[in-house]
């Protein structure tokens, strides 16, 4: 039951005010286990910054090594020094590549927000039309489209596209065509289940439904799954262009390796080889990382990098709702179905949760 106090919730510390507790701050075990827990996450980032090398990764830092000997080893009448500034650094070499990874997280995130709706959308026209199925008799049509739908979705979806890495060079004639043939047929199955819901729909409208309502926002909800549909779609194919992939990793693999020589080599003349060797070696590796992470995060579906979409988690939870295995979606099935049966009841939205009888009224549960 909802606390009924007349006090209002005001709190200081979500407005930005620290919380001093005494008690958080003797509290030793809490300090102790925290120290630890700092430290595994520590050694954890360095394995996985360990585990985002690749093969590029050596050629880059060959080209490095190269680099930076020359620089601090060739002496000519006037040494090749040059001091550079970091900032100038920061915004010219590192801030373009940190941009390179937040758009890819962004085109994750907007996969995830798409894959959320398509859940939804499957599972508000299931659930419709199973408690109208005393009327229209469309429920288990509707339930066999959307598994073929989904079956249909895996089979496009999962399949890892090898130019979403790499540039596809002269070879891969055959490999292209067999991406397009998979894209028309999952576009001819997709359509194909839209347009049995589409019909599914039709007939819900006219086998006399309690609440007609329902048959619009039926229509609305098949035209939303589609457009979520197609926005997976392009994400899937279409991604950062070929063009600034390229330009990314000649600009990471042998421009910046030659631009940084003259540093290293006054690095070198201040310090030592040794400094300098290391320093240029760790700094191109974490360069190349960042590229790793935004050129694994180029197709989330495929599941290759360390954090993307797995399309199978959110079908399955689809699946569980059209074989009643989810007790939650069963109960408000019936609900639903019990308040169609009575004329002028208030009926529950299931997309916005308000209620209102069959003219769409306010009402009270």
């Amino acid at each position: 039951m909802p606390n009924r106090s007349k006090s209002a919730p005001f709190s200081t510390h979500a407005r930005g005010v620290p919380l001093f507790d005494k008690n958080r701050f003797v509290d030793l075990p809490r300090h102790l286990a925290r120290v630890i827990l700092d430290f595994r996450d520590l050694s954890s980032s360095i394995f996985w910054f360990i585990s985002c090398q690749t093969w590029y990764t050596l050629h880059c830092t060959l080209v490095t090594i190269f680099s930076t000997a020359f620089f601090a080893f060739f002496q000519p009448s006037t040494p090749l020094f040059a001091y550079l500034d970091w900032t100038l650094i920061c915004f010219v070499i590192v801030l373009p590549l940190v941009g390179f990874t937040f758009f890819a997280y962004a085109r994750k995130e907007r996969c995830l927000d798409e894959l959320s709706k398509v859940k939804l959308l499957l599972i508000g026209i299931f659930t419709t039309h199973e408690a109208e199925n005393a009327v229209s008799d469309t429920a288990d049509g509707v339930r066999e489209a959307i598994f073929t739908l989904m079956e249909a979705m895996q089979r496009y979806f999962l399949p890892a596209r090898f130019y979403s890495r790499y540039y596809p060079y002269m070879g891969f004639r055959n490999a292209m065509i067999q991406i397009a043939m998979d894209r028309a047929q999952y576009v001819r199955e997709s359509r194909g289940c839209l347009r049995q819901l589409e019909a599914a729909t039709r007939v819900l409208g006219t086998s006399g439904a309690q609440h007609p309502v329902l048959v619009a926002q039926q229509h609305e909800r098949v035209a939303a799954l589609a457009y979520s549909l197609e926005r997976l779609a392009n994400v899937k194919e279409f991604r950062t262009p070929q063009g600034a992939r390229s330009v990314a990793r000649l600009y990471v693999g042998l421009i910046i390796p030659i631009f940084f020589g003259p540093y290293w080599g006054w690095v070198s003349n201040q310090t030592n080889f040794g400094f300098a060797f290391f320093f240029s070696i760790v700094l191109e590796m974490a360069l190349v990382s960042v590229l790793n992470l935004s050129l694994a995060l180029e197709d989330p579906f495929d599941n290759l990098g360390m954090d993307g979409v797995f399309i199978d988690e959110a079908l399955f939870e689809v699946q569980q709702v059209l074989n009643g295995e989810d007790g939650a979606a069963s109960e408000a099935v019936t609900v639903a179905a019990a308040a169609s049966q009575v004329p002028g009841a208030s009926h529950k939205d299931p997309e916005t949760g308000d209620f209102g009888n069959a003219q769409g009224e306010e009402g009270m549960l």
